[in-house]
């Protein structure tokens, strides 16, 4: 138990520093190319994105601090609530950045919408994972175990990747305008 909170508070501290370095990384071409200049937007987006995962690495170390007593649902529900409103508000942020006629800020746009979405989701289904464990059967248990931190951490990974590529690697920009189109 105690490897598994150092494992999960490593990994949280990771994927800030992943932001980190696109931040640094981004700033790095903004001032070193002139014809990248009129792209901000990735820049702002790895601030945002830095900041709020820089703010939940106290949420998950506060959670994750020894306990005597086994965890309850409240527990669960909490700690997955806050990151949930912290997704949330990190989504709103994102919309308050300035959107310009930009391909590359589109498409960063897009893919950390759509994967803060996917970690919203990831967040809520491991609520109900934690309430409902004693339910569940065992194949889903084991299946839930196997994909949530891969799921989890292949996002961040995702969102990390887009902000340094800057390019729709995975179809998922245009998906994203299918469905705004499309609604």
């Amino acid at each position: 138990m105690y490897i598994e909170k150092i494992t999960a508070l490593f990994l949280s501290t990771f994927s800030a520093w992943g932001f980190l370095f696109a931040l640094l990384y981004n700033l790095a071409i903004y001032s070193g190319n002139r014809q990248e200049r009129l792209e901000q937007q990735p820049i702002f987006y790895s601030a945002v994105m830095f900041i709020s995962f820089l703010i939940t690495i106290p949420i998950v170390a506060l959670f994750l601090l020894p306990s005597d007593s086994a965890v309850n649902t409240w527990e669960i529900l909490r700690y997955n609530g806050a990151l949930i409103v912290m997704d949330l508000l990190t989504m709103f942020t994102l919309t308050l950045i300035p959107r310009g006629s930009a391909r590359v800020g589109n498409v960063c746009y897009s893919y950390l919408q759509l994967c803060m979405s996917f970690s919203i989701v990831m967040f809520l289904a491991a609520a109900c994972f934690g309430v409902y464990y004693q339910y569940l059967p065992s194949w889903l248990r084991q299946f839930f175990l196997i994909f949530y931190p891969l799921g989890s951490n292949a996002n961040d990974l995702v969102m990390v990747s887009v902000l340094v590529i800057r390019r729709d690697f995975l179809g998922l920009h245009r998906l994203y305008r299918r469905l705004l189109n499309s609604s």
